[in-house]
């Protein structure tokens, strides 16, 4: 093999392994919602979508039906206040993508990482995290128990 042609061959072979690195770290984010799996739930597939059914009678979902308490579902924690309330954000930090809490006395959401604080809307009241959450529709119907949450 000749000079000129091994260093071709290198310079291909560096060529691919860039490009594979370049392609592998576009590909996704750490903040990027992960798929809802929503056992007992329909909708918040692969899409991204997040279109969800929760049964609060359903084993799974249950703790839903006391009043501040959280639970995350699929890609979303959603939550009861101590008002009785349903609320729902993304259950992904804006800062560093760790999963969030929430927290009943301030009926907000708390990353346990780096302690950014979010209020009931999704809303950045407390740094680093910069971005707001996501915030979804709750709905519930009291006759069936039935909890809908979607965008």
């Amino acid at each position: 093999m000749e000079r000129k042609e091994f260093l071709s061959l290198v310079g291909i072979s560096v060529g691919a392994i860039i490009l594979n690195n370049c392609m592998t770290s576009c590909s996704s984010s750490k903040n990027d919602p992960q798929p809802a799996n929503g056992g007992g739930s329909t909708g918040g597939g692969t899409s991204g979508k997040v279109d969800l059914s929760l049964n609060l009678n359903d084993a799974t979902y249950v703790s839903l039906k006391t009043n501040g308490t959280g639970l995350v579902v699929g890609s979303v924690i959603v939550a009861r206040t101590k008002d009785g309330d349903f609320i729902a954000v993304s259950k992904t930090c804006t800062h560093e993508g760790t999963t969030i809490n929430f927290d009943n006395a301030s009926t907000g959401f708390i990353c346990p990482n780096h302690g950014s604080r979010f209020d009931r809307n999704g809303n950045v009241t407390l740094g680093p995290a910069a971005i707001a959450l996501k915030q979804y529709k709750t709905s519930f119907d009291s006759a069936s128990n039935i909890l809908k949450v979607t965008e």
